[in-house]
């Protein structure tokens, strides 16, 4: 696993095992205002899944969101 932002896969397996916080998500400006100027606001939970997403493709890992249906796992994706 090169260029990992914690250096070897052992730490990744350290990091996923032991629960650490998930690094922090800025959502792109763009995105932002674009669901700002459309009344989408999104909830805490949401900007998690997209972090979540976001750290497993950092370290060249897959995954999946999976909770109740309509809490917007489409959008987390799409960010």
């Amino acid at each position: 696993m090169q260029g990992l932002p914690f250096g070897s896969s052992d730490k990744v397996i350290e990091h996923l095992i032991h629960g650490r916080p998930l690094p922090p998500c800025q959502i792109p400006a763009k995105i932002k205002n674009t669901l700002e100027r459309s009344g989408v606001k999104l909830r805490a939970y949401q900007i998690e899944g997209v972090s979540w997403i976001r750290f497993l493709h950092s370290v060249n890992l897959n995954g999946a969101l999976c909770d109740d249906m309509g809490l917007g796992k489409t959008l987390q994706s799409l960010i």
